[in-house]
């Protein structure tokens, strides 16, 4: 037999709790997801903004030859759009604005924002009467859209392996020849920091502590992620996604649980993430903070939408943060678990 009264007891000690959480920083939209997150013994941590501060800044600046350090900088920012309010973008607006580049004599005609799936935005620019086109994204994939691809791909790699060991980001920038769209010449490259945050090494061993597993998902590149990896003291066992996806179906699960983190990701990667993990038996927390995660999100046992997170992000998450940083993460996790 059940009380007649053990649901509304039971929902009044999870308002409770939820109430609680409110007070640490983490926003409950679904009440039984606090009752899920005492079981969670994996959770898969967003690199940008949640291991790290998400506060970029240009550190550097390598102009390839016939190009300076300033138009480097003017053609990433005209590639750039301030309204969009992207970090990478603003910190790029911002960096040649304080180079005393003057944007103001250029005319942006059409604009391609940054997609995930093309890793790249594009812009159509007027000057003086002449239209151009310049691209900013990853250095592998803008490389391939210029000519001469074949003799830069060797330096590129050489300066990406070193920018990527000191745990840089890195953009790469190329112009059109005037309006002739379909041959663009290789500028520079634009390395870009973003801090860890200094309590993001206590809080992973905290979570250790816990018996909960943490794993982190970056788009960013094998050789940064390994390094951010190691300073955070995840784990080194770190995998490209693509790697990962390479294997068979039987293989993916067996293997899922032994990484600690994946690179290269996209953000539709992190749902089969999620699933996999699940199908080995695990509760699985997910952070994510744009629309393309809400299916991970939805599909975690606790989706932890961010701070900074969209509205769809949020509306598919069972908690959502108010402050950055693994500590809420954490202060929910412990609560939970008493």
């Amino acid at each position: 037999a059940i009380p007649v009264a053990l649901p509304a007891v039971l929902t009044i000690v999870q308002s409770v709790g939820a109430m609680e959480l409110a007070r640490e920083g983490a926003l409950v939209t679904r009440l039984d997801s606090i009752e899920d997150a005492a079981s969670i013994d994996v959770i898969c941590l967003d690199k940008t903004g949640t291991i790290t501060q998400n506060k970029l800044s240009v550190v550097e600046v390598i102009p390839f030859p016939g190009y300076s350090r300033e138009e480097v900088a003017l053609n990433a920012a005209l590639a750039s759009e301030e309204e969009g309010k992207d970090i990478i973008d603003l910190t790029i607006i911002n960096y040649a604005k304080s180079l005393g580049v003057d944007l103001s004599s250029y005319r942006r005609v059409s604009f391609t924002p940054f997609n995930p799936s093309i890793k790249r935005s594009e812009a159509t620019v007027e000057s003086k009467g002449v239209k151009f086109k310049v691209v900013k994204g990853a250095p592998q994939i803008v490389v391939d859209l210029c000519k001469d691809a074949d003799a830069l791909r060797k330096q590129l790699n050489e300066l990406l392996e070193e920018l990527s060991h000191k745990g840089y980001r890195t953009l790469a920038v190329a112009k059109s020849k005037g309006e002739d769209f379909n041959v663009l010449s290789f500028i520079g490259l634009l390395a870009l920091a973003d801090p860890i945050r200094p309590d993001s090494k206590a809080m992973i061993e905290e979570l250790k502590q816990l018996k909960i597993k943490p794993i982190m998902l970056t788009g960013d590149n094998i050789n940064i992620a390994k390094e951010v990896a190691r300073q955070v003291a995840i784990g080194e066992n770190i995998i490209s996604i693509s790697k990962f996806k390479a294997l068979r179906e039987k293989d993916k699960v067996n293997a899922i649980e032994k990484y600690d983190g994946f690179a290269e990701v996209y953000p539709e990667d992190k749902y089969e993430i999620v699933r996999l993990l699940q199908l080995k038996g695990h509760m699985v927390g997910m952070t994510g903070d744009g629309i393309n995660d809400a299916p991970a999100l939805k599909q975690a046992e606790m989706g932890i939408a961010v701070s900074n997170s969209t509205d769809v992000a949020k509306a598919s998450a069972s908690v959502i943060l108010t402050r950055g940083g693994l500590k809420v993460i954490v202060d929910c996790l412990l609560y939970t678990s008493d």
